[in-house]
């Protein structure tokens, strides 16, 4: 930028562009559009920053994240809560197994056997 300087542009003021643009090839070429109509630049500013929006977004944002938490947390439980179709197939089969009269428990008598099952 030589000795150009980029700064804001002022409000009020009347400003003429064009595009420059240069190709590095065997030599330099340059290419320079044609200057537009004349822009004048509007007094106000296009989206005002407010003070107070800036500090909303610290408290919105904490208590929306644990809200969200929660959220998981309770659809977590509730689905631990709900009964499964298998565990209550299941059971019925148990209770008849464990009352067969058929099924003799196993007490070992040898002493080898019972030194092995408690260790």
């Amino acid at each position: 930028y030589d000795n150009f300087e980029n700064k804001a542009l002022e409000a009020g003021q009347k400003y003429v562009i064009f595009v420059l643009a240069v190709l590095h090839a065997n030599e330099a070429v340059y290419a320079a559009s044609p200057f537009s109509d004349p822009i004048q630049m509007d007094s106000s500013d296009p989206q005002p920053r407010i003070e107070g929006e800036e500090g909303l977004i610290w408290v919105i944002g904490p208590v929306l994240a644990v809200v969200f938490i929660i959220c998981i947390v309770i659809a977590i439980l509730l689905y631990k809560n709900k009964p499964d179709s298998k565990r209550k197939d299941s059971e019925p089969r148990i209770k008849c197994l464990l009352n067969n009269a058929e099924i003799t428990p196993h007490h070992p008598k040898d002493p080898v056997e019972m030194r092995r099952i408690n260790f």
